[in-house]
């Protein structure tokens, strides 16, 4: 099992878990109840589909922390 670790499929997962860890970082962060209070986000929370995505909120921090364990756990397995 230690071999797979260190493999090129467990770079193409730590790759990939990271630019999803980029992405899904982004969505939390807007569709946190704060970023209306920012002068560049003050009309989201009157567009439909900001408010649709704005539902899945918590949902996207369990994919994201999930996503973060995943990435990290392949990430320190492969560097040991």
């Amino acid at each position: 099992m230690d071999a797979f670790f260190h493999s090129q499929t467990a770079l193409d997962i730590i790759l990939a878990f990271s630019i999803s860890n980029i992405v899904l970082g982004i969505m939390v962060f807007f569709t946190c109840r704060c970023t209306p209070g920012f002068k560049f986000a003050r009309g989201l929370m009157h567009n439909k589909s900001y408010l649709r995505l704005y539902k899945f909120h918590g949902y996207l921090w369990l994919i994201f922390l999930a996503s973060v364990m995943i990435h990290a756990t392949f990430a320190i397995s492969f560097i040991r």
